[in-house]
């Protein structure tokens, strides 16, 4: 994968970023602009740029070469994990959409790491990844201010300013032209990206999908430092040479711990929560005191779906 490297910069911190700088000039926007925020790729990273800027009440633009395949997973079925799985609840808490549409396609899910403390805790989901994707595109294409466009982002508009050159628009493969004042890059492993299969290799997005090269000289023309990072696809394994009768059976968790924080059915949640305060107040001093009764109670009665105060 090829991207642009945001020096000291978590990932998140960069799109909050954004989204506060499309906050702070939305309303001195002109009208004549055909949209005030571009994002480049329908992947995961872009659904939830294009999301965020519609939710401040941005006019936003979301280009993919294929509308189809908008909320396309990996070929790993899978969403969390220790790290990943953090930084999607933290999405969650400023109103993202995977960790909800996650929930609703989930098949099996699972905490990791439960024998450790719950700093360490991971939550993984196992997807339905047909299910997944027409979950996501029915919520994208039903976003108020969200418009998507099938097309490739070729070269970025840039006008002269007082102090630098600033974004005005965008030029796409199919000869047309978006005036804006903002694009969010989300392209991924489409940036000039390479596929290698053994000794052989050849240009690729991923498989069957072209990749983006003008827009990879734009942004290299530009200063930006680019680099490729080797995502790995392990080999796969044809079931039928495999003896299932010698391997464990793992199940999924009951009951199930979701993704997302809107999701509170039975109570899980708040177990869930107060076991990350209760495992944080036990290791720290000066954590802020949280309700007596809630602490004493969840952990003597997890069963329990309600607690009264």
């Amino acid at each position: 994968m090829l991207g642009v490297l945001w020096r000291g910069k978590e990932p998140l911190a960069v799109l909050w970023g954004a989204v506060k700088i499309v906050c702070r000039n939305y309303g001195s926007w002109s009208h004549n602009l055909d949209f005030d925020v571009v994002v480049v790729g329908g992947g995961h990273a872009g659904i939830e740029a294009a999301a965020a800027a519609s939710r401040v009440g941005s006019r936003v633009v979301l280009i993919t070469q294929k509308l189809s395949t908008i909320g396309e997973m990996s070929c790993n079925p899978s969403f969390g994990g220790i790290g990943k799985g953090h930084l999607m609840r933290e999405i969650d808490a400023l109103d993202g959409l995977c960790a909800k549409i996650c929930d609703k396609s989930a098949i099996q899910f699972r905490v990791l790491n439960r024998s450790k403390g719950p700093a360490v805790w991971g939550i993984r989901a196992q997807i339905d990844r047909d299910m997944y994707k027409k979950n996501m595109q029915d919520v994208v294409s039903s976003t108020p201010g969200l418009e998507m466009m099938e097309d490739s982002v070729e070269d970025i508009m840039l006008q002269p300013s007082s102090s630098c050159q600033r974004v005005a628009g965008v030029h796409l493969a199919s000869g047309k032209s978006l005036k804006c004042k903002a694009v969010v890059i989300t392209t991924g492993t489409f940036l000039n990206g390479k596929i290698y299969i053994g000794l052989e290799s050849f240009p690729a997005g991923r498989r069957g999908d072209a990749p983006s090269i003008a827009l990879a000289s734009v942004l290299d023309d530009a200063g930006f430092l680019l680099r490729r990072l080797k995502t790995g696809t392990p080999p796969r394994i044809d079931e039928r040479t495999v003896d299932f009768r010698y391997l464990e059976r793992q199940f999924g968790d009951k009951p199930p711990i979701p993704f997302s924080f809107l999701n509170l059915k039975d109570g899980f949640q708040v177990h869930f929560v107060f076991a990350l305060l209760l495992g944080a107040w036990t290791c720290t001093t000066g954590f802020p005191i949280v309700c007596f009764a809630c602490v004493s109670v969840c952990p003597i009665f997890p069963p329990h779906k309600t607690h009264t105060c």
